[in-house]
């Protein structure tokens, strides 16, 4: 399903109402935190293409070392590897589809 496909004018109007002085904003309507559409939505056109911090190289700081973590686009697992280089991998086998670390 196309994310705007059931992304309403009503739910983009109250959205909008976010970004209004502050005297006249208010938060977000209900559906930004349950709808499936809006997640989809903001997925797309907020985390997609951007960078996002999801850790700090000290949390992985020795060789060998790794953390996992859960973010809007999935899991991921960071690491230090041999070569002293910070890696980051979607967490998930090939094969099964499950975490590898946990």
């Amino acid at each position: 399903m196309e994310p705007d496909s059931d992304f309403s004018a009503k739910l983009r109007e109250d959205c909008a109402n976010v970004m209004l002085p502050l005297t006249q904003a208010c938060t977000l309507p209900p559906p930004a935190y349950t709808s499936a559409a809006f997640f989809a939505r903001e997925r797309q056109r907020v985390f997609a293409d951007a960078w996002l911090f999801v850790g700090h190289g000290d949390d992985v700081s020795k060789a060998g070392s790794y953390y996992t973590t859960q973010t809007a686009l999935g899991p991921l697992v960071l690491l230090r590897d041999g070569d002293g280089v910070l890696r980051a991998f979607v967490n998930s086998c090939r094969h099964r589809g499950t975490a590898v670390p946990r």
